[in-house]
């Protein structure tokens, strides 16, 4: 698995493998795909293998970062649209403080400008 590129869901039969939970695997949150849970195990360089639990099957992929090491990092790396509204609502909650409505909509699609192109490379 660790051999395919990151995010990319490999699909297993449930009756294939042990439940998450007895290989070390720890719960996690996870974006809702219609999974009934989500497992993490975090690797030696800081990344995870993220196991999707669905009533049938496991979906699982690797992520570069994992959410426990670095939520930023994570976001950045793994949930990059999460990472550019992240960026952009920021941004304007600053803007709004400092300037008000015109000044938060400018931080607005500057953060999210800045999130965009911050998602585009690993840091």
């Amino acid at each position: 698995m660790l051999a395919q590129p990151p995010h990319v869901d490999i699909k297993i039969p449930k009756d294939l493998l042990p439940h998450p939970s007895s290989c070390g695997f720890h719960r996690r949150a996870g974006f809702p795909h219609g999974q009934k849970s989500d497992w993490e195990k975090i690797l030696p360089d800081g990344g995870s293998i993220h196991v999707r639990e669905y009533n049938d099957r496991y979906e699982v992929h690797w992520d570069i970062v994992s959410p426990r090491v670095s939520l930023i990092g994570h976001l950045r790396n793994d949930s990059k649209f999460c990472w550019i509204i992240f960026s952009g609502g920021i941004a304007a909650m600053i803007g709004s403080f400092f300037g008000g409505l015109h000044t938060a909509l400018g931080g607005l699609f500057g953060g999210m400008l800045f999130g965009f192109l911050t998602s585009l490379r690993r840091f």
